[in-house]
């Protein structure tokens, strides 16, 4: 443009005018605004690249952090985790059991995302043994399971019954939401040990479960229970989230985040569902 100008200059000097096509030229480039999205212009009109509903996902009532891109790479794999097509049969496998333990789980006034907990624990299955001796569904540990009330012994073992080692496990879990005060560290602490917790929360000097570095299972646990939520409940979105493209997106609207220090998307508020 500015050798334009110059050439239009240059005319005028040595001609002592300007000819209508100049003028029209002159007019034609002052219409053309900074602020006007063209060829060269940058359009400062800013929008989400996705669609804000697919970060709308909660667990225990505590909305995700899914506009930290951290934390959205870490569900993202848990997703893909569950994608395979045996984990979509489950819903109508399991459906019987998961009432059984909602039930239970209302009479302790827990929150009734945790009854999917059992399905990341042992895939819903009674006879589910680790390598370091957790029976069950809710594969609790056998000192665990007694001081809660159950009978652990040769003849009887009551963690494989869904019923009583569900009323173990509410009772369980309120108690570590009695000293987390938090359903998602409460969740953690189930699959750590509530002491392997509490301890990294004290050396890191942090109580959010997204922030805190834990060892490899407890860090990716509360992803995979919310990932089994989505997939029984909310098929598609969570399709969504398996595909790569949709984390290609949801990168670039991280970036614009860090790029302008502005988030494009509100806040919002997830019922707590009991």
């Amino acid at each position: 443009m500015l050798r334009y100008v110059v050439l239009i200059l240059l005319s005028f000097v040595f001609t002592g005018h300007i000819s209508k096509k100049t003028l029209h030229l002159i007019n034609g480039m002052s219409e053309v605004s900074e602020d006007t999205p063209g060829k060269g212009a940058v359009s400062t009109t800013e929008k989400p690249a996705i669609d804000t509903s697919m970060l709308e996902i909660d667990f225990c009532g505590d909305q995700l952090p899914l506009k930290e891109s951290h934390v959205a790479r870490r569900y993202h794999n848990a997703v893909k985790h569950f994608s395979h097509p045996t984990y979509s049969q489950y819903k109508k496998q399991v459906s019987v059991d998961l009432k059984v333990i909602s039930k239970i789980l209302k009479q302790y006034n827990l929150p009734s995302d945790l009854k999917y907990i059992p399905l990341v624990e042992s895939n819903f299955t009674s006879f589910a043994i680790s390598p370091r001796g957790a029976v069950g569904y809710w594969q609790l540990m056998p000192q665990t399971a007694m001081a809660l009330g159950l009978r652990v012994d040769d003849i009887v073992d009551e963690r494989k019954d869904l019923v009583k080692s569900t009323h173990a496990a509410a009772k369980y879990l309120k108690w570590l939401y009695g000293e987390l005060g938090n359903w998602t560290l409460a969740a953690a602490a189930y699959n750590s040990g509530p002491g392997k917790l509490i301890k990294q929360m004290g050396l890191q000097k942090k109580n959010d479960f997204y922030q805190l570095r834990l060892n490899n299972e407890t860090s990716k646990y509360v992803y995979k229970i919310v990932a089994v939520k989505e997939l029984f409940n909310s098929p598609e979105r969570s399709s969504t989230w398996g595909d790569e493209e949709f984390l290609v997106s949801l990168s670039e609207y991280h970036r614009s985040i860090a790029k302008t220090g502005k988030d494009l998307i509100p806040e919002t508020k997830v019922a707590q569902t009991k």
